[in-house]
């Protein structure tokens, strides 16, 4: 993960605890947000736009993985992902940043 961009505690917090622990929840799993673009979870609010997500969401697709890095990096600064991150990941998050 941290070789191609990624962070492995982001990785944790994120997948590993939130996503495997809530799986498919739609109001807990943060794999359950796809952002205004794309509507996965049928809480969100529907626009017109979302008709049509079927045909522009493998042009999105080209930008995902940039868009994970710069996820990664912010969720790592902050020390969050949709909820706060452990104390143990916490003490370790330092090591991502520098």
């Amino acid at each position: 993960q941290n070789w191609i961009g990624g962070s492995a505690i982001n990785w944790i917090h994120q997948h590993v605890v939130q996503h495997h622990i809530h799986t498919n929840d739609i109001d807990q799993d943060p794999d359950m947000d796809g952002g205004i673009l794309i509507r996965i979870n049928p809480k969100t609010p529907l626009m017109k736009f979302h008709i049509v997500q079927h045909i522009y969401f493998f042009f999105l697709l080209a930008f995902y993985g940039f868009s994970v890095v710069i996820r990664s990096l912010l969720n790592v600064i902050y020390g969050e992902h949709f909820t706060p991150m452990s104390v143990l990941l916490k003490a370790h998050r330092v090591f991502e940043v520098f």
